[in-house]
């Protein structure tokens, strides 16, 4: 999971700092440039504030599922937005090899699509958050984790419970 955000910080610090100069002043000056940049900083650090929610979760024993699942996709999908930001920001010039940036929206492709989908993630949030659509027509017991793993849901980026990993 720290890899989207590693590599989107990485794209919006080439678009911030890199030495292309539009009327007479860097391009980061100008406030056009600034604000987006910006609200890509503020999707990163939800994203990292996602994650590090999850690995708390994780590490003391709690259900992380849908909160691990809802960190891929967050970061995955503010990744995403701050690449393709760092290309439109430099124009032609984000096509560019030499800028690295036309890479990056490449590789954010991957987190998308792999190892699992958004819509699986999104699927399976939905049946973390709301039991009594994944119970409905059975008993409508509390929803667990163990519940869903048992169903194969585990290689859906599902850590396993800390009663199952022993």
């Amino acid at each position: 999971m720290a890899e989207p955000t590693t590599n989107t910080r990485r794209a919006q610090e080439i678009a911030r700092f890199r030495g292309r100069v539009v009327f007479d002043r860097p391009i980061g000056k100008h406030q056009a440039i600034q604000h987006p940049l910006a609200a890509n900083w503020v999707d990163l650090e939800a994203a990292h504030l996602l994650m590090m929610k999850a690995a708390w979760l994780y590490d003391n024993g709690k259900d992380c599922g849908a909160e691990a699942n809802a960190a891929k996709y967050f970061s995955a999908e503010a990744g995403f937005r701050a690449c393709e930001q760092a290309i439109l920001t430099h124009g032609g010039m984000g096509y560019s090899k030499e800028f690295y940036v036309e890479r990056y929206l490449r590789e954010i492709m991957i987190p998308r699509i792999a190892p699992v989908s958004r819509e699986v993630i999104l699927s399976h949030i939905t049946r973390a958050r709301s039991p009594e659509v994944v119970l409905r027509g059975k008993q409508r017991s509390r929803f667990r984790l163990r519940d869903v793993q048992h169903r194969g849901a585990h290689a859906c980026f599902l850590p396993r419970s800390r009663t199952s990993r022993k």
